[in-house]
């Protein structure tokens, strides 16, 4: 007979447990996204958008406006001439020579005006080249609008300084107009014989500077001059290229 193994018999069951019960939870509410956050928020939007309105004005707004009045005041740098204290009428000599009191007043001029202006100028030159070369970022904005700007005023102060100059030498616009583009033809340079406000307008939207150089020969005592002052105008060149 063969012997057969008892079943094994299992134990008894673990008495079951309902789940524990979960609270219902109260519906999402619509049109809150920050919750009951939502003051601070909405506060902490608010505050960021004045940064950001003050960030884009001190960057943006403020040079583009200083670049607009900069424009309106070297739009109106001929206007200038108006306070000259001599208005007569100039005639030109018949043979186109320079005299040397004409040529010592010029000069004069020149160094009267070109003073504080090359300072400014170069340091305009090095702002400008900060910018050149390099991955513009919107920050550069400002400092692109603040050194056009600044140019262009540059423009109407060194033009109010050679006013008084010119009148400190008893220059009328006509006749420095006419001894300035004589000298320049003696130097060699009839091309840059435009105004200021020639050279301001091709800044501001309007005309280039006319620079057909004159016809007419150069007299020859005109380039005996220019080479006796040489020294002294090219301390100052680089007002002629400003149409001053």
């Amino acid at each position: 007979m063969t012997h057969v193994p008892p079943e094994p018999v299992a134990p008894p069951s673990a008495p079951q447990t309902a789940p524990p019960a979960v609270p219902p939870t109260a519906p999402p509410t619509r049109g809150r996204g920050c919750g009951r956050w939502a003051l601070g928020c909405g506060a902490t939007v608010l505050i960021l958008l004045i940064i950001g309105g003050a960030l884009t004005w001190n960057f943006v707004g403020k040079p583009l406006w200083s670049v607009y009045t900069a424009v309106r005041e070297v739009q109106n740098v001929g206007d200038l001439d108006a306070r000259l204290s001599n208005r007569a009428a100039f005639a030109a000599p018949a043979d186109g020579a320079v005299t040397e009191p004409q040529m010592e007043r010029y000069v004069s001029v020149l160094e009267r005006t070109g003073g504080a202006a090359q300072a400014r100028l170069d340091d305009l030159q090095r702002r400008f080249e900060d910018l050149d070369g390099r991955d513009f970022a919107w920050t550069d904005a400002w400092r692109l609008g603040d050194a056009y700007g600044g140019f262009l005023r540059l423009l109407v102060d060194t033009k109010e300084a050679q006013v008084a100059a010119l009148n400190a030498e008893g220059f009328s616009a006509e006749e420095y107009a006419w001894v300035r583009g004589e000298v320049l033809r003696a130097a060699g340079l009839p091309g840059i014989g435009y105004g200021v406000a020639d050279f301001a307008g091709a800044f501001t939207g309007g005309a280039e500077p006319d620079v057909r150089p004159s016809v007419e020969p150069v007299p020859p005592a005109n380039r005996e001059l220019v080479e006796r002052f040489r020294e002294r105008l090219d301390e100052v060149a680089f007002l002629a290229a400003l149409g001053l």
